[in-house]
């Protein structure tokens, strides 16, 4: 029984730790800032999935086009040919601790076809390589990083530059109960890679709100702001409690005023690379979900961001 019971622990530590990684790998090459950023954040136990899309060029041809067909069949196979030829050559730069689980050349739009196999794996982890030149540098890294802020089910990596060496990262959490679930998913994922992870929050009970609550509730208005940044410093040690079984030390901040002046505040402070936000939020006023801040640091921002979600799709 015990030889039995050590087996199925060992499964059991096998399964929680085992992610499954898409990595959408684009002919511009940029899906290698994705996976030496991956490489840094050190995740035992990864499993990848290399994809890649071909897009229609044309709207598909007629059958019944008389001699029409056989040359877009043609093409279309030579074009599938070299995307298979761009995953093997991507499938050399994935790192030696991450194991390559299968590669995918798909047809279609790129996003989409992300977001259907991450699905059909019911992958941890999309890692995508990006720019912070807009939502419309191109066909496959704009819109692809516009569908995956949207519908992603499992969180998703957004690396915009070349990366070496440990990773600082800010997390910024507005303490709200989903907020709270991706930290201790993200405590779960055993990432080693972190020198230096800053948990933020910000205070939006500014001067402004403290003076409208005195004039409406003295009674209440002593006090307020003092009683809420020491309510926010709880959350934040709470955070950084939970975070620190990753084995790494956690500093707090507590900022003011406009959520992406803050963040953007403390990532050139602390000289972070990596803001980590969920995909959801509350009580940032809705500041910081999917479509605002994240909207905003995903596509036009310089910093990689990883977009977390609690929970592995069902």
């Amino acid at each position: 029984m015990t030889a039995k019971w050590r087996l199925a622990k060992e499964l059991t530590l096998a399964h929680i730790y085992l992610m499954i990684t898409v990595v959408g790998v684009d002919p511009a090459g940029r899906y290698l800032q994705g996976l030496r950023l991956l490489d840094r954040l050190r995740l035992p136990g990864a499993q990848a999935h290399l994809v890649t899309v071909v897009e229609p060029l044309l709207p598909m041809p007629s059958p019944f086009t008389p001699g029409f067909l056989p040359p877009f069949s043609e093409c279309l196979g030579d074009r599938m040919k070299a995307g298979s030829e761009l995953l093997d050559s991507a499938e050399k730069e994935v790192p030696r601790w991450i194991s390559v689980a299968g590669k995918h050349v798909g047809y279609g739009n790129p996003a989409q076809e992300l977001l259907h196999y991450s699905q059909y794996l019911k992958a941890d982890l999309i890692v995508v390589g990006t720019t912070n030149v807009g939502p419309v540098s191109s066909m496959f890294l704009g819109s692809v990083s516009k569908t995956l802020l949207a519908h992603a089910q499992c969180s998703t990596l957004f690396a915009k530059q070349p990366s070496y060496g440990p990773v600082t990262a800010v997390l910024a959490t507005d303490h709200s109960d989903y907020m709270s679930q991706c930290i201790r998913r993200l405590a779960e994922t055993s990432l080693t890679g972190f020198e230096r992870l800053v948990v933020l929050t910000v205070n939006l009970f500014d001067d402004v709100h403290a003076a409208n609550l005195l004039s409406a509730m003295p009674a209440l208005a002593s006090g307020a702001n003092a009683w809420v940044r020491a309510r926010l410093r709880e959350k934040n040690v709470e955070a950084a409690h939970e975070l620190e079984k990753l084995g790494i030390d956690c500093e707090s901040r507590i900022e003011t005023g406009d959520v992406s002046q803050a963040i953007a505040r403390v990532m050139q402070e602390t000289g972070a690379e990596l803001l980590i936000l969920g995909a959801q939020g509350h009580s940032f006023v809705e500041r910081l979900r999917t479509g605002s801040t994240s909207f905003n640091e995903v596509l036009m921002s310089e910093h990689s961001v990883l977009l977390l979600r609690p929970a592995k799709p069902n």
